[in-house]
């Protein structure tokens, strides 16, 4: 099987040493990057000035960005190929994202999404890019999120390193309070549960599962919503590894929530039922 990696279908295990490998594997890319780097010295020598080599070197990035977006696209079709899930490079249009994340900033993007079943619930995979601020204070913030869709509804948690996640900036989470648990989870963790719902937040963060959190995912970034989990990792993954682990502990944490969600669906529904009445 053919593809824009090679010959033959290549596996994609390291973005970063697939992007190099496919650069110099095709001379249009390294010869036209060559040119623009000798022209920028010839034009830096004869008029005494260094910017034209800032221009080149900019053009590099943006040549080097542009090959590694497509090696990443390569690396989630076969992961989702792997997985026998659908993948699709422009995201899914027939459902929508929710949460905190991507309430944030403007020039919001999903793409190379994975999208499957994992049992009965429905799992997507896929990288995010979202820009808070405008001109010269914009900065452009990049995702990968696992997001499992469950049965029943949860009550709206955040669960995050605040310097990790949202460009530092602060979350807008209305009608919401800040929740310290037991022991050192605090020391890793900031959580946020929707007001009136602090006691189904206590049933699901039982110390068992506080204490995976911070065994296997203090990088890590979780938000409930609705029937929703998401996990969000704070940048574009890089290696086929990575995707391996993070799908492995997508799958151990989803299968320890998904009695305790169950058993506390009803109750949640029954408190949302009495507030809308108030």
């Amino acid at each position: 099987m053919e593809n824009k990696i090679g010959k033959k279908e290549e596996l994609v295990t390291n973005v970063q040493q697939a992007t190099w490998h496919y650069f110099f594997s095709h001379p249009g890319y390294y010869i036209t990057a060559l040119v623009i780097v000798v022209i920028s010295f010839v034009v830096c020598f004869y008029i005494s000035a260094f910017y034209p080599f800032g221009f080149a070197l900019v053009f590099l990035l943006i040549l080097y960005s542009f090959v590694s977006a497509k090696i990443r696209g390569y690396l989630m079709e076969q992961f989702a190929k792997s997985l026998g899930y659908e993948y699709l490079s422009k995201g899914d249009p027939s459902s929508s994202v929710d949460g905190s994340l991507f309430s944030m900033g403007h020039d919001n993007n999903i793409s190379d999404m994975i999208k499957g079943k994992d049992g009965d619930r429905v799992v997507r995979i896929f990288l995010y890019r979202c820009t808070i601020g405008y001109g010269k204070s914009a900065h452009t913030y990049f995702y990968t999120v696992f997001e499992n869709t469950f049965n029943g509804n949860m009550p709206h948690i955040l669960l995050h390193k605040e310097q990790f996640f949202f460009g530092g900036n602060p979350v807008d989470f209305s009608g919401g309070k800040h929740v310290t648990l037991e022991g050192d989870f605090n020391k890793y963790f900031s959580l946020y549960v929707e007001k009136d719902f602090e006691i189904e937040a206590y049933q699901i963060f039982d110390p068992d599962f506080m204490q995976e959190l911070i065994e296997t995912s203090k990088s890590f970034g979780f938000e409930f919503y609705q029937n929703k989990l998401y996990i969000y990792m704070p940048r574009l993954i890089n290696k086929r590894s990575e995707l391996d682990a993070m799908f492995t502990l997508s799958q151990k944490l989803c299968t320890h929530l998904e009695p305790v969600v169950n058993s506390i669906k009803d109750d949640i529904e029954a408190t949302k039922n009495l507030l809308i009445k108030k």
